[in-house]
This record gives structure tokens, C-alpha cells and sequence, in this order.
């Protein structure tokens, strides 16, 4: 088969200067998929190509699971939403926003709860309004030390708490349990800690419960352009980013890492996982773990 790019016609002959060799250009019935091939595995997530793949062997419906349904509550009478003016002691609710980016970005349908008031009736209302309309209930703030109060008595009340500390930096508060027929998830208040707690924990909870093929996130090794100043007792996740030196890749890390930083998740495009008990020094390899790989299921 001759293509048609190298013919052209004189004088109502085709000619072509190519010379052709036995089945060039010629595509067998059969050459994408074979009789019997596994197609797609069950648990992965469909993606646009998977879409054409089926369409191009003629499925039209294909058996899928249905999508998470998150009640999302967040905790904290100091909380203001954006637009509106902030008062004596307030702050923006940001968590609210980060959370529903993120839930978005992993194909949930989202029940946005809006604020639970600080006072312990309110609380145990609102957590098993959550309940009963979601899969898995979410809330932000109000397990730290001196929180934690209402809210665990809460969740105890209603369901269990299996889990209630990591030893992650940061997001050392973290609660998981059950209320009621739901999963519940209690991450911190402060923005930072809300960020890594969802990618690093919520994300596989939900993977899992939606029976997506869960794989340990994509990371690979980059030279330190910066150095740690003492050994955490804790994993330790560091806001950084990617950045050419010369002729190297390397990992820059942003100059303040406190948990109340969220703009440091907005400069960067990654993390540097340190294992508890190790420094880092200017030169070493460490374990770059990109956003991106973080922000689908």
C-alpha cells in the first residue's frame, strides 16, 4: 500500500516515486487487541483514552462504579467565607475550598455542610445529618489539642474512633472512624495540615472505597538545594519545588514551612517526604513527590 501523500496523477496515471515494500502501510484487523486480551482491569479509573478504546471495539455501556458521595463539614466559629468582611478574631475559611478542589479533582459528588457551630448538640446534629446523607463524612478542624472535645464525644456518641494522632509533620491531628454507615475523616484546621492530610490520607481512603487500583504515588529522586536543621520525630512533608540548576533537576524548598503557610503549597509543585529521625543536607538525594501525581485518583 502506497500512501497517498507520495502519488500524484499525470496524464490519468498515478505515479509515485516510493518504492513500496510487501505489506507496508497495511494494518491487520486485530493489531490493537487480541481474542481474549484484558482490556482495561477492573478498579482503574477511566480516563479519556479509555473512553475511545471501548468506543473503538463498540461498547456502549460498560458496568462502572457509582461515585463517592462526601458530606464535607467544616468546624470553628472563628470561620468567615470569602467576600465577606472578616471580624474581631475571624479568619477565611479556606480549608472549605481546598478540600471541595480536591474532592472535585478525585470524581466526588461533594454535600457541602458548611460550618458547624462550636457547641456540642450542634456538633452531634450536624455529624449525623452527615451520616446519613454521604459515603464518607469529612470535617476540617476541631481535633487538635483543646478541640477535641466536643467533636470526639461526637463521633464516639454516633459511631467509633479508631484512629485519633499521626505521626506526620505536618498533620499530627487526624481522626478516623465511623458514624453511623459512613467513614468519618477529622483532619486539622490549620490549611497546610488539611493539604497533606488529604492527599496523603483521604485520598487513599477514598480510592479504596470506591475500588479504584490503589498504587503508591509517583515519586522520584532530586538533589537538595537546601538544607534541615534538626532530625523531626515525625515523617515530615516539605512544600517544595522543581527547579533547574545548570544542568541538574533539584528540589527547592520554601523558605517557611509552617502549617498556617498555605501560599508555600502554591509556590511549590511537590513534596520532600524526610522519614522521621533524618536531616537533610545540601546535596542529597531526596524523595520528590510531584502534586500532580497526587490530584487524581
Amino acid at each position: 500500500m502506497i500512501m497517498q501523500e507520495v502519488c500524484r496523477e499525470e496524464n490519468g496515471t498515478l505515479v509515485t516515486d516510493a518504492r513500496p515494500e510487501k505489506g507496508e502501510n497495511i494494518r491487520p484487523r486485530g493489531q490493537d487487541l487480541h481474542p481474549g486480551q484484558l482490556m482495561l482491569p477492573a478498579g482503574r479509573v477511566v480516563q479519556p483514552q479509555d473512553m475511545g478504546l471501548m468506543a473503538s471495539v463498540g461498547l456502549g455501556d460498560v458496568r462502572v462504579r457509582k461515585r463517592l458521595k462526601v458530606a464535607l463539614l467544616s468546624s470553628g466559629d472563628e470561620l468567615c467565607e470569602p467576600g465577606e468582611p472578616l471580624g474581631e478574631g475571624q479568619i477565611y475559611n479556606s480549608n472549605r475550598y481546598t478540600l471541595k478542589g480536591l474532592l472535585s479533582a478525585w470524581r466526588c459528588d461533594i454535600v457541602d455542610l458548611g460550618v458547624m457551630p462550636d457547641e456540642p448538640a450542634a456538633t452531634e446534629s450536624a455529624l449525623s445529618e452527615a451520616a446519613a446523607r454521604a459515603d464518607l463524612v469529612i470535617t476540617s478542624g476541631g481535633v487538635s489539642v483543646g478541640e477535641e472535645d466536643h467533636l470526639k464525644a461526637a463521633v464516639e456518641k454516633l459511631g467509633a474512633l479508631h484512629l485519633w494522632r499521626l505521626a506526620i509533620k505536618p498533620g499530627k491531628p487526624l481522626a478516623y472512624g465511623h458514624i453511623k454507615d459512613a467513614v468519618y475523616l477529622g483532619l486539622p484546621g490549620n490549611p497546610m495540615a488539611v493539604f497533606v492530610t488529604a492527599l496523603m490520607v483521604a485520598r487513599p481512603v477514598i480510592q479504596k472505597m470506591t475500588g479504584a487500583l490503589i498504587t503508591p504515588p509517583q515519586s522520584f529522586p532530586l538533589k537538595a538545594v537546601f538544607s534541615t536543621r534538626k532530625a523531626q520525630k515525625r515523617e515530615e512533608f516539605l512544600r517544595c519545588r522543581q527547579v533547574r540548576k545548570g544542568q541538574e533537576w533539584m528540589a527547592e524548598k520554601y523558605p517557611n514551612q509552617s502549617s498556617g503557610v498555605l501560599y508555600s503549597a502554591s509556590w511549590g509543585n511537590g513534596f520532600v517526604r524526610v522519614p522521621a529521625g533524618e536531616i537533610v543536607q545540601e546535596g542529597d538525594w531526596v524523595d520528590f513527590l510531584p502534586f500532580a501525581s497526587l490530584l487524581s485518583l
